[in-house]
């Protein structure tokens, strides 16, 4: 009598090893696609900053190129606003990464105490 219970307490324990195994890695699978998808953003973030400040600055180019100096000045200053805007678009990258690393380390902070 005494060794069935064992051997079933034996298998419980081992189905509950498997499924915590199991939930493991499926947490640990939904975080990498996570990590993933926050690179994604953060790639087009960054690519779509870059094109409009490149959109921005190539708008006075034509100007330039044939000489007009009237607009000088104006490409002066579009080309500093692209830069400004190349710069905010870094600047708000770096707080969405750092956001999602606080959120991050919560998270798992979180999970370990669970």
């Amino acid at each position: 009598m005494k060794k069935k219970q064992q051997e079933m307490q034996q298998q419980q324990e081992l189905q509950q090893q498997q499924q915590q195994q199991e939930l493991q890695q499926q947490q640990q699978e939904l975080r990498q696609r996570d990590l993933q998808q926050q690179e994604k953003q953060q790639r087009l973030f960054f690519s779509s900053s870059y094109f409009i400040s490149f959109a921005a600055a190539v708008r006075w180019l034509p100007p330039l190129a044939f000489g007009e100096g009237k607009n000088l000045t104006a490409a002066a200053a579009a080309a500093a606003a692209a830069a400004a805007a190349a710069a905010v678009a870094a600047a708000a990258a770096a707080a969405a990464a750092a956001a999602a690393g606080v959120a991050a380390c919560f998270f798992l902070r979180k999970e370990g105490e669970g």
